[in-house]
């Protein structure tokens, strides 16, 4: 059987560290909530909303050209695709 999970990576001011999610916007909502520090600003918003339509592609070109986050903050998504034998499942 194969599950897919997505990774949320952090390196900032609270350390170094990972989160697994069960959805791709799962993972993004968790990625915003870091960038954000829990604060609220136009930035933020504009960033939520492609995540609430899941245009990912459109939230990285935006981002782009964005004054987005902590230059010293390093954040990466990654998918993976785990295959876990039969027996394990049960």
């Amino acid at each position: 059987m194969k599950i897919k999970v997505w990774t949320v990576a952090a390196d900032d001011d609270l350390g170094t560290r990972a989160t697994v999610h069960p959805t791709e916007k799962e993972a993004y909502e968790q990625w915003l909530n870091l960038q954000s520090n829990g604060e609220a600003s136009e930035t933020i918003e504009a960033a939520a909303a492609f995540i609430a339509t899941e245009d990912y592609d459109g939230l990285w070109s935006w981002a782009d050209g964005e004054d987005f986050g902590d230059a010293f903050d390093t954040y990466a998504i990654e998918e993976h695709e785990i295959e876990i034998p039969i027996s394990a499942a049960k």
